[in-house]
């Protein structure tokens, strides 16, 4: 399985990968962008539409559970 998904990366012909991010949020955004970038076929479409919705809906949950700070907040981390 995995060299499968390495052959098929290759063929993408992206070089380089960006470095992951350590904030669960910001994992789900990488995937995100990943999945968008890769060509599927039309056997695979709605295997990648199902994983394209459950992203969305990570990244939607944990923006809600993100702690909104206050202007005060903000005024202390600048300084």
């Amino acid at each position: 399985m995995l060299r499968d998904t390495m052959g098929s990366r290759a063929a993408t012909g992206r070089q380089t990968m960006r470095p992951l991010m350590t904030e669960p949020i910001e994992i789900l955004r990488y995937a995100l962008s990943e999945l968008e970038q890769t060509k599927c076929t039309e056997d695979e479409a709605h295997s990648f539409i199902y994983l394209r919705h459950i992203l969305n809906e990570g990244i939607t949950f944990l923006q809600q559970r993100r702690p909104r700070s206050s202007s005060r907040q903000r005024q202390l981390i600048q300084l």
